[in-house]
């Protein structure tokens, strides 16, 4: 058989030959490798004395004596190594004396018990006496299916390390449900005790930890796992048996702990396709390649084999390779030209881009190629010459090995020569220019993968070799890194280099490199690796790397792969050579064969701990670090639909705690909501909590705790996140406590990925109290999890209280929450609060969508501390009002905020009272901003009572740059039921405008006059655009000292359905100038009994333009004493441009 793979050159510093193609520099550019089993050379020692280990059996339920359980624990603390314990008989040891302390190695196995079906058989019966210990010496034990009831301080302590504890009842009798406390924890991990692992798995390794009067697991160590358990229940999970503590308690100086379960892998799902027919069968060589299409099949790309000659290959089916369309793809070279296609990228409209490589019979070289295809013409396509393009850069050996968005990325050796390094390049199909890719201070590169981010921004994925190794003399240096780098196709310029390397188990050093990528989930990047060791694969694997909030590339995570033999057919190491979301395409080499294969890793919740019913916390974290919580019931039964309540909060995180993970940033591939024209999917995020039920708090942040994080957890539902399982307080609250987050995505990703679902609650979802700096991005408060139902907080979506500063809930988009739904505000912010930011968060409306009401306001503001921002925030459909700044509310900002539309702006969804309302002694607050936004402007539009309504003894308020009344793409209508803008009977000092042309506000289309002032004093207005109203432009009831317009600032009072501007009763020191007053309904200006009252001027532009009017220009009824009107144009207008036969008292200068 004729292949591309053969007789190509090593690289510098390498071994060369066949026997280390697997070595990644040596073989950078053979997508079809070779490899060998790890092996250790048979080798003659010379034996050295040891004990054996030995088993050593309970046959009796006596306290002491032969055959007792203590005679063997002496025994197998005086035999060295590591020793089992069995037992050959059920029932209860009654004990009179404590138990020797364990201090050798031993497996202490109850399943072996007679009739063990599952349950412990055999009862440890401390009567007061110091229950078993684990101590030091005895690293490695294990404990398994035993009941340890009724001891004096701790049923069990670990006072070592790497003990397992699995299967066992701990405070509990072994029928599951009766109490038999253990006066202290029931298990007691000492500062000494580190990687001990405290249950094993669902299927018979979880420990039944119950009715103990202290903690259910108490740790003061580190890098514990507590895993799969029941704390505080019975062995059913559905009702309370409590802990007199906390379920689980960390003290301070506990750091790196696992309490939960935190991989979200929960399979993989391996097939073979050994063969692919179609009208004619086509074997399968080698997959190389994998791309998604649009109807949820995959292009899959690969080499076959035909006539002895090597063949490309594309399937184009479902992942298992059961139904599918195959076909032979042959670069048209001549007879016996050997092909391979390593990438395929769909175009869109059933056209396909494939790259590959071929060789000419008879010729060493190797070129690079693309081929272009339709799915529906394919049989046929790929026998046209026109369809494949040749792309070679002059090398010797040149392969193209993936390609997307224009670009293709591939590798080339100049020619044949020993130690000849390694190039990397771009090649684009539109310039035809090849770009070289070197990742700096280094001497070889590879690159394989290559993804389209979209605006011209690209990841490739490869690998390089900083320094010539021979890595098969020493299998400690390392050999090459896998690498990302970000490309800007516009510049031309690389950023963000990132190598990453495989650690093996072992942790040796090991080689790594990168075969593919793809990035289905926006900011999330798969990709499929392989990590070498002394030139053989160690391991190959699906990495996931998340793009930064500034823009980096984070940490890999490694799930490895491993298909079976009796998938595959052959026994061997696996290469992962190209990925597509979580679906990855390799080879398995085995001694004397090989087997392609594909393989899907399935990723979800799996519940860990059910953590429920004790008298203290579900958890608490005291002073401790750096652990972590994921994947567990607290509060509620094993299924999570009913309360098995802890009775004080579920989880605990106080005493200066810092570090902690409340869940955890895996997605699971969710995306609640439509986003950018995407279709929504509801997946709850894997690694975090359902804690729901309690009688407290679902989780309590407080004293000091600080940098603490919460991800993905579902805090008041059930596991659907849409039924209301609710926590007797706050979902979360956070007191005294500074620098703590809930985060739900990061800027690079898509909306509420991982969000926390708070809603339920009996109190409100979130409560921020007396802390500084906490964050709040992408949740939902009150909203169910599919974002399409709502499950009410009791109280408020989110209350800031106290003295609270520099609150950042939200940010630039996707990092905004929905707080909607709740029995009272979406958010409030009372008391002292300052420097408080709400950004991008949706009040009232389901995120992207329809209604979802707050009951009162869907933003409640009280707080005095100043500098609060509103900014880019979504408020719709509340029963009350949208934004209410009320008391003694100062330093408030709202900006580029829609009130009372849905999110384009374009239609109304109304708050029931006034978009916003501005009383009580507010003061010094601004409605308005220039933020670059994809809201230009505050939109205030489709409220039923105004847009704006200022009442109380609100004052020195300022309103400008906001469009009221109308959409987006102002002057499409969305009117204010009662008008735009009221501004009532006590007020003071409201500006509506500005002097400069920026600081306009557009007043539009309103149900209602444009502006109304009425009993208010010291308000102006200028600038404005006040237009096609239903009554007035503006009306001035008994307004005092006001101004309509200025020089240089006139408003323009444009169609408005009655009358341009009306001015009623006393006027005193009220002045109307330099307004451009159009087409009015009936009259421009109306004078009724207005007084005291200034219309023009005399100096320059000072008069007021009032034209084409339907009624009069300027009417006067009335008594108008010391009302004067000067040197206006006033004409055109349809009755007549002056009637003042009706008033007296006026004076009027043409």
């Amino acid at each position: 058989m004729v292949s591309i793979n053969d007789q190509l050159p090593a690289f510098p510093g390498q071994c060369s030959g066949k026997a280390c193609f697997m070595n990644p520099l040596a073989s950078l550019f053979r997508r079809r490798v070779t490899c060998r089993r790890r092996s250790t050379p048979l080798r003659a020692e010379a034996l050295e004395p040891r004990t054996l280990l030995a088993t050593f059996t309970v046959t009796n339920l006596l306290n002491a004596g032969a055959g007792s359980l203590r005679a063997a624990i002496n025994q197998a603390n005086a035999n060295p190594g590591a020793d089992e314990i069995a037992f050959a008989v059920v029932g209860t040891v009654p004990l009179s004396t404590a138990l020797p302390a364990i201090t050798d190695a031993v497996s202490i196995d109850g399943s072996t018990a007679p009739g063990f079906v599952g349950s412990p058989q055999l009862t440890v019966n401390f009567r007061g006496r110091t229950g078993l210990r684990f101590a030091p010496g005895s690293d490695g034990s294990s404990l398994t299916s035993l009941a340890l009831v009724r001891a004096r301080g701790a049923g069990v302590t670990l006072d070592a390390s790497g003990i397992t504890l699995a299967g066992n009842s701990i405070g509990v009798l072994a029928n599951g449900t009766t109490a038999a406390p253990n006066t202290g924890a029931g298990v007691l991990v000492t500062a000494r005790g580190s990687a001990n692992q405290i249950g094993t798995s669902a299927d018979g390794g979880s420990n039944l930890i119950s009715g103990n009067r202290g903690a259910g697991v108490r740790i003061l160590g580190d890098a514990n796992v507590v895993a799969w358990n029941l704390i505080g229940t019975t062995s059913t999970g559905a009702a309370a048996l409590a802990n007199g503590g906390d379920g689980v308690r960390l003290e301070a100086g506990a750091t790196g702990n696992l309490v939960g379960h935190a991989d979200p892998v929960t399979s993989i799902d391996y097939f073979n396709t050994s063969e692919i027919t179609t009208d004619t069968s086509l074997p399968v060589e080698s997959w190389t390649g994998i791309r998604g299409l649009a109807n949820g099949d995959y292009l899959i790309t690969g080499s076959t084999e035909s006539g002895g000659v090597q063949s490309g290959l594309l399937y184009v089916g479902t992942l298992d390779g059961g139904d599918g369309d195959a076909y032979a793809i042959n670069y048209p070279g001549g007879s016996g030209t050997a092909t391979s296609v390593y990438g395929p990228d769909d175009l869109g409209n059933g056209e396909v881009l494939l790259v590959g490589t071929y060789v000419l019979a008879g010729d060493e070289t190797r070129y690079g190629f693309a081929f272009r295809g339709n799915l529906a013409t394919m049989a046929t396509d790929v026998l046209n010459p026109a369809n494949y393009e040749t792309i070679w850069n002059g090398s010797e050996f040149n392969y193209l090995h993936s390609t997307m968005g224009g670009l293709a990325v591939g590798n080339s050796i100049t020619s044949n020569t020993p130690n000849e390094r390694g190039r990397a390049y771009i090649y684009d199909f539109q310039t035809q220019q090849f770009t070289d890719i070197v990742f700096p201070g280094t001497i070889s590169n590879t690159a394989y993968g290559i993804w389209d981010n979209g605006d011209g921004g690209y990841t490739i994925a490869g690998g390089f070799s900083q320094l010539p190794v021979n890595n098969a003399d020493d299998r400690l240096q390392p050999i090459g890194m896998a690498s990302l780098i970000d490309y800007d196709r516009a510049t031309g310029t690389f950023s963000n280099w990132r190598a990453y390397s495989y650690q093996s188990p072992d942790q040796v050093t090991a080689g790594t490199h990168f075969m593919g990528i793809s990035s289905v989930e926006k900011g999330v990047y798969t990709l499929s690796g392989t990590g070498f060791v002394s030139g053989t694969i160690e391991s190959s694997g699906l990495a996931t790397v998340v793009r930064q909030t500034d823009g980096s590339f984070g940490d890999m995570a490694w799930v490895e792969l491993d298909p079976p033999e009796s998938v595959t057919g052959v026994s061997g190491l696996p290469s992962a050579n190209s990925v597509y979301g979580n679906a990855v395409v390799g080879i398995v080499l085995g001694e004397s064969s090989s087997a392609s294969y594909q393989a899907e890793v399935n990723v979800g919740s799996q519940l860990s701990n059910v953590i429920s019913g004790n008298r203290g916390n579900g958890i608490g974290i005291y002073g401790a670090n750096a652990n972590r919580v994921a994947m567990n019931n607290i509060g509620t039964s094993f299924a999570g639909t009913a309360a098995v309540p802890n009775r004080a909060n579920g989880i605990l995180v106080t005493n200066r705690a810092s570090g902690n993970m409340i869940g955890g940033q895996a997605t699971g591939g969710n995306s609640p909501v439509s986003y950018n024209g995407s279709t929504p999917v509801f997946v709850r995020p894997p690694q975090g909590n359902l804690v729901s039920g309690n009688r407290g708090n679902g989780v309590l942040v407080s004293g000091g705790a600080s940098g603490n994080t919460l991800s993905g957890n579902f805090v008041g539902t059930t596991p659907s996140g849409t039924v209301t399982l609710g926590n007797g307080q706050d979902g979360v609250a956070i007191v005294g406590a500074s620098g703590n987050s809930l985060i739900g995505t990061t800027f690079p990703q898509n909306p509420f990925v991982f969000y926390n679902v708070l809603s339920g609650n009996r109190g409100n979802g979130l409560r921020i109290t007396n802390s500084n700096d906490t964050t709040v991005w992408a949740n939902f408060m009150g909203l169910g999890a599919n974002n399409a139902t709502t499950v009410a907080n009791g109280g408020n979506g989110l209350l800031v209280s106290g003295t609270s500063q520099r609150t950042l809930v939200g940010g630039p988009i996707p990092m905004g929450n929905g707080v909607s739904g709740n029995n009272r505000h979406g958010i409030e912010i009372r008391d002292s609060v300052g420097s408080f930011t709400s950004f991008n968060n949706f009040a009232g409306l389901y995120a992207f969508g329809g209604a979802a009401p707050n009951r009162l306001n869907g933003i409640e503001i009280t707080a005095t501390g100043g500098n609060n921002v509103f900014r880019t925030c979504l408020v719709g459909g509340n029963f009350g009002n949208g934004i209410h700044i009320g008391g003694r509310a100062t330093g408030v900002q709202i900006e580029d905020t829609s009130v009372g539309t849905n999110s384009s702006i374009s239609a109304a969804i109304p708050n029931y009272g006034s978009g916003i309302l501005i009383d009580g002694n507010a003061h010094g607050n601004v409605i308005g901003g220039f933020q670059p936004s994809v809201e230009t402007k505050v939109h205030l539009s489709g409220n039923l009572r105004y847009g704006i309504e200022v009442t109380g003894k609100a004052r020195n308020n300022r309103i400008f740059n906001a469009v009221i009344g109308a959409a987006f793409e102002a002057p499409n209508p969305i009117p204010n039921g009662l008008g735009g803008i009221f501004v009532g009977p006590g007020t003071t000092g409201t500006i509506i405008g500005g002097t400069q042309p920026f600081m306009a506000n557009r007043v539009l289309t309103n149900n209602g006059a444009g502006i109304t002032i009425s009993g208010s004093s010291g308000n102006r207005v200028l600038g404005n655009e006040i237009r096609g109203n239903l009554l007035d432009g503006i009306t001035l009831v008994n307004a005092v000292g006001n101004t309509i317009g200025a020089l240089g600032a006139g408003n323009t009072i444009l169609s408005n359905g009655l009358n341009g501007i009306t001015v009623a009763g006393n006027s005193r020191g009220t002045s109307i100038v330099a307004n451009s007053i159009v087409d009015s309904g009936s009259s421009g200006l109306l004078l009724n009994a207005a007084t005291n009252l200034l219309v023009g001027g005399t100096a320059t532009g000072a008069g007021n333009t009032i034209v084409t009017s339907a009624g009069y220009g300027l009417l006067a009824v009335g008594p108008c004493n010391r009302t004067r009107v000067i040197r206006n144009l006033i004409a055109g207008n349809t009755l007549g441009n002056v009637d003042l036969a009706s008033a007296t008292g006026i004076t009027y200068v043409p």
